[in-house]
């Protein structure tokens, strides 16, 4: 049978959100070097990226009482994080490697000034 529903839920706020926010407005100071060393598959939510979590929780539950079919998330932490705080009932997860956010490569350890002076168009 095919599904009836298909919901999408982005993870909350992430640490990689905070810092390239700040980093675009020139602040640069949460971009340390051992936060550049962590691949963005690391990077965990904030304290607001859980509250937002629980909001959605709130939403699913009185919209899908039931919970869903299937439940599927990337492997990135921020992703998994929260798909667990969701508390789907009886929801058992699927990774899936291939649902992620895009891969900035070598950009992602940039910050975002260093950006566009090295990448200019």
């Amino acid at each position: 049978m095919l599904p009836k529903n298909l919901v999408f839920v982005r993870h909350g706020e992430s640490e990689g959100n905070v810092a390239n926010h700040a980093s675009r407005k020139g602040d640069d100071t949460l971009l340390t070097p051992e936060f550049r060393a962590r691949h963005t598959s690391d990077w965990d939510l904030t304290p607001r990226g859980i509250e937002q979590a629980a909001a959605a929780k709130d939403w699913l539950d009185r919209v899908f009482p039931n919970g869903f079919g299937r439940c599927v998330t990337s492997g990135y932490r921020r992703a998994k994080h929260t798909a667990g705080l969701l508390g789907i009932p009886n929801a058992r997860w699927y990774v899936d490697e291939y649902l992620r956010a895009r891969d900035y490569g070598d950009l992602a350890a940039h910050t975002h000034a260093a950006r566009r002076r090295l990448f200019q168009a």
